[in-house]
């Protein structure tokens, strides 16, 4: 299993009194979501669920937005980038998988059994809303947009 110090764009910070601060790590990219980063969020969940030290996670976004949704730099990231050799059907079902696994890596916030507080500030779009709405409690700043 993956230990919190193992994550490259997740940092994981116990800022005391058994407070566990997640931060979403790709400042550069506004936080969009790439596979890598988004098997980091399962990973990381799953630590947190059985870890003793925890009893509240902060989630947040390093950076100007908390996140920005889905990273359309890579296409691989829906199967779109399957071999253009492949059929439309096994091209679908590639990306249906996708799909499937990346929702499975939200499941893990919101099955996670400390309570999530989400901070969001600047944009929060896409994927950002569907993580955003696996945590328990959401707090938005003021210069906070929602697409």
């Amino acid at each position: 299993m993956t230990s919190y110090k193992s994550l490259k764009f997740l940092k994981v910070e116990n800022v005391g009194d058994f407070v566990y601060k997640v931060t979403l790590n790709r400042p550069e990219k506004y936080n969009a979501l790439n596979l890598e980063i988004w098997g980091e969020i399962g990973d990381c969940f799953k630590l947190i669920h059985d870890d003793p030290d925890c009893r509240v996670v902060i989630l947040q976004g390093e950076g100007k937005h908390f996140c920005t949704g889905l990273d359309m730099s890579s296409g691989s990231v829906l199967g779109m980038g399957s071999s253009d050799e492949q059929d439309q059907a096994r091209k679908s079902r590639a990306t249906r998988r996708n799909v499937e696994w990346m929702q499975r890596q939200f499941t893990y916030v919101d099955d996670c059994s400390k309570p999530v507080l989400l901070a969001i500030h600047g944009y929060c779009m896409g994927a950002g809303v569907d993580l955003a709405t696996a945590c328990d409690i959401r707090y938005a700043s003021k210069d906070a947009v929602f697409l």
